[in-house]
């Protein structure tokens, strides 16, 4: 398997599983190399939606610019409507 040289991997996930998708972050930075600048997750520190952004498009922005998606696909994930809309 060729490891991933660029773009990122988006981790999509409800925010009731941030615990979830920071250890699954740490997993791929660790277990595969890639640095966290490489991973995009919103719970991850300093990776939130920038104040006065368009929380949407930024979204958009971010899993187009992916060339990996995970989603974390739980009963929190299945409850929350804007997650299905990443899905």
């Amino acid at each position: 398997m060729k490891p991933i040289t660029t773009g990122k991997v988006f981790i999509s996930h409800a925010t009731e599983d941030k615990p979830l998708a920071e250890a699954l972050a740490d997993l791929i930075e660790a277990g595969i190399g890639l640095s966290l600048d490489q991973i995009f997750c919103t719970s991850l520190a300093g990776q939130g939606i920038p104040a006065g952004t368009d929380f949407k498009q930024y979204i958009q922005g971010e899993l187009a610019s992916s060339v990996v998606v995970i989603a974390l696909l739980t009963p929190n994930y299945y409850a929350s409507a804007f997650c299905l809309c990443e899905l």
